[in-house]
């Protein structure tokens, strides 16, 4: 399926030297967290992971080209743009969400795909890869949601660690709008 990335950034990146062209290796802390692997070819596997204490667990992967990807500073983005899109499981049964360059540029996609730092929560949207990690306690915790959206425009609700957040997905952008909202606005 042909999707229009809009704002896809990786939670805590983890990305040794060398892979994305930086220079020293890139780290961030979290108990949600994404860990790139070198090159296979011209891809770059992803793996999404949530953790506590000591432990981690794979939460799903994403497959992208690497000269799709970035780094910012300290975070990791899949440009903007239009991508061929499609999910599969691994043996193991974690989601994988592969990109690709589109064999016709020009063609129109059908969805959007977005990232957020919470979990969704209401909105005409689906959750591809959720992933959420939290400490040993269980009181504090990181989320991360990759989203698919059919239509635009569409407004999604997501929980985060701060509470719930309203965003309004167009063609141009996403905005933050107040909350709450009138159902005819869903």
């Amino acid at each position: 399926m042909l999707v229009r990335v809009v704002k896809l950034e990786f939670p805590n990146p983890r990305v040794p030297a060398g892979i994305l062209g930086n220079t020293a290796t890139v780290q961030s802390g979290g108990w949600v967290f994404t860990e790139a692997s070198p090159p296979v070819g011209d891809r770059v596997l992803l793996v999404v992971y949530g953790c506590s204490g000591q432990r981690r667990w794979v939460e799903g992967l994403v497959t992208a080209p690497v000269t799709a990807l970035t780094l910012d500073g300290g975070r990791l983005l899949l440009r903007p743009g239009v991508y061929e899109m499609d999910m599969k499981e691994d043996k193991r049964g974690n989601t994988l969400v592969r990109f690709f360059y589109p064999a016709l540029p020009t063609a129109t996609p059908q969805g959007v795909v977005v990232a957020v730092d919470g979990r969704l929560v209401e909105g005409k949207a689906e959750t591809l890869i959720s992933a959420r990690g939290h400490s040993r306690t269980g009181r504090h915790w990181d989320e991360w949601s990759l989203v698919y959206i059919p239509s635009l425009p569409c407004t999604i609700g997501w929980e985060g660690w701060g509470g719930m957040v309203y965003e309004r997905v167009t063609a141009a952008g996403i905005e933050t709008i107040p909350a709450p909202l009138s159902p005819e606005e869903w």
